[in-house]
């Protein structure tokens, strides 16, 4: 009678089940981390917000001061006039770090002083101020614009135009600084959480 050779059980291994402390931390942090990213995705909105503000207002102060020098001429009849010489424009819109351009036309379209060919956005929305702010390359940069439209004493508009050189620089600065405490304040709840459980 020849022995028959039954099969060797299968050796079962148990898994390894997740500890009580992996599950605990498991479930404090990956909200935390989610709360932490929505924190920090609504820290960059806003600083780019108050950032580019900032920096409209700034645009829009040279564009008046511009304003402030355009005057009708006494000849008949009178046409519009800008008494600052080009020198006189470059130290009013002097920018240490920044290309600043600008442009003045009449009411038919011509250019009175400054850079022709700049214009603003087409798709820019003129507040009932006549003021609208936007973003444009010109001569190969990106840059940001301000159209103010003046009605008096003859209707024109003057666009003033920057680059963003300033204005990125700044908003990751403010960035840096501003996630950098909450990345070692997250990893610092991590690590005592742990010890703590």
């Amino acid at each position: 009678m020849t022995p028959t050779h039954l099969p060797r059980p299968m050796s079962l291994t148990p898994t390894a089940k997740p500890s009580l402390r992996d599950k605990l931390m498991r479930h404090v942090l990956v909200p935390l981390a989610i709360v932490w990213l929505i924190g920090t995705l609504l820290s960059a909105g806003i600083a780019n917000y108050f950032t580019q503000k900032a920096f409209d207002r700034s645009l829009l102060d040279d564009a008046y001061a511009i304003a402030g020098h355009v005057r009708l001429t006494e000849a008949w009849p009178p046409q519009l006039d800008i008494d600052l010489s080009s020198s006189e424009i470059g130290n009013l819109l002097f920018d240490q770090s920044e290309s600043m351009y600008f442009a003045v036309y009449r009411e038919n379209g011509t250019l009175l002083a400054g850079h022709g060919g700049l214009q603003g956005p087409q798709d820019s929305q003129t507040t009932a101020s006549g003021i609208a702010f936007g973003d444009i390359h010109f001569q190969g940069n990106a840059m940001r614009t301000v159209v103010l439209r003046q009605s008096k004493p003859a209707p024109y508009t003057i666009v003033v135009a920057q680059t963003n050189r300033s204005r990125s620089r700044l908003l990751t600065q403010l960035l840096v600084y501003s996630i950098l405490p909450e990345m070692f304040l997250f990893a610092g709840i991590a690590i005592w959480l742990r010890r703590a459980i």
